[in-house]
């Protein structure tokens, strides 16, 4: 949730929440986050064109998933919290250098927040946790010693389908 809430923030702070709302289309969406957020060397028409594709591909996979065409937060809706306590990071095993936000998939064709999110057996909150998530039965989640990585926020689909974020 962390990595969220930076992400705002950072694009608040370079006035680019207005302009990310007026934009009429996802070219215009896209084009604005690489240009004038992520600005690469390669900013060509080619390169845009292809961002705005796979923001399309997105966005047709998800949209109307959540009632609507995007996922906002409510009182209803709201990001569930998920500590991860067997994981490296949480348990502190090594010491890490913090770089900043890294946005990335992780390159698996599988949208299920289950598969990388579970939370620890002894989570005061664990069944109902499992019942949004649904269970990970091949174990191979994020939530484990052996994973040297610090997540801070998931996005993907709950066990019923829905979007959302953890």
């Amino acid at each position: 949730m962390c990595q969220l809430v930076f992400l705002y923030e950072e694009l608040k702070n370079m006035n680019l929440i207005g302009r990310l709302n007026a934009a009429t289309n996802i070219f215009a969406a896209s084009t604005l986050i690489l240009t004038d957020f992520e600005n690469p060397l390669d900013k060509s028409n080619k390169v845009k064109n292809y961002r705005s594709s796979l923001s399309k591909t997105f966005y047709d996979k998800f949209k109307g998933t959540s009632g609507g065409t995007s996922v906002k937060y409510t009182d209803k809706l709201a990001p569930l919290e998920c500590i991860m306590t067997n994981s490296t990071c949480f348990k502190g095993t090594s010491k890490m250098e913090i770089l900043g936000v890294l946005w990335h998939s992780t390159g698996a064709n599988n949208p299920n927040l289950k598969r990388y999110v579970q939370p620890s057996q002894n989570d005061k909150n664990y069944k109902k946790l499992i019942s949004k998530l649904g269970i990970n039965t091949a174990h191979n989640d994020w939530n484990s010693i052996t994973i040297q990585a610090g997540v801070n926020a998931w996005v993907g689909k709950f066990a019923d389908g829905s979007i959302g974020s953890v």
